[in-house]
């Protein structure tokens, strides 16, 4: 037996191609398969049942989820798992759906000298910075002695 060394002439048993040819007694096969097993990625844990097959090993199906989100890019912003849709900018990956896109760009607009918010529409340029063209702060801008 390629399990426990004994010699198998009788009672039931497993005739194995691999990893060795050979027979394991049939009380010892699911110690056999789980000794010589290719081991799960994710886990660790040897694989006897359904899986998927990916360039660096084999990963349970059950596993599969986890292993993705664990060696996955994770994005600038949540620090979450990037697992579809995405914005490349200079700092890595941003997730492209939900609001992590527009959180980054808020975060990296210039702010308004006026009302110091980002500014992400419409606006005027003066030589000390950017001021919203919506709303009162370009007004304010004005009569405060600005252009």
């Amino acid at each position: 037996c390629l399990q426990c060394g004994e010699f198998v002439d009788t009672g039931r048993y497993y005739a194995v191609t691999e990893p060795q040819k050979g027979r394991v007694h049939a009380h010892c096969y699911e110690a056999f398969r789980a000794a010589t097993a290719d081991q799960c990625l994710h886990c660790g844990q040897a694989i006897t049942d359904t899986f998927y097959r990916l360039d660096e090993g084999k990963v349970h199906a059950h596993c599969y989820d986890d292993f993705r989100a664990s060696a996955a890019d994770r994005c600038h912003v949540c620090q979450k798992p990037i697992l579809d849709a995405y914005y490349t900018v200079d700092e890595g990956k941003i997730h492209g759906e939900g609001d992590c896109f527009s959180r980054y760009e808020e975060a990296k607009a210039p702010r308004c000298l006026i009302c110091h918010k980002a500014v992400l529409g419409q606006y005027y340029q003066v030589d000390a910075g950017a001021i919203h063209a919506e709303g009162d702060c370009y007004a304010k801008y004005r009569a405060g002695g600005g252009a």
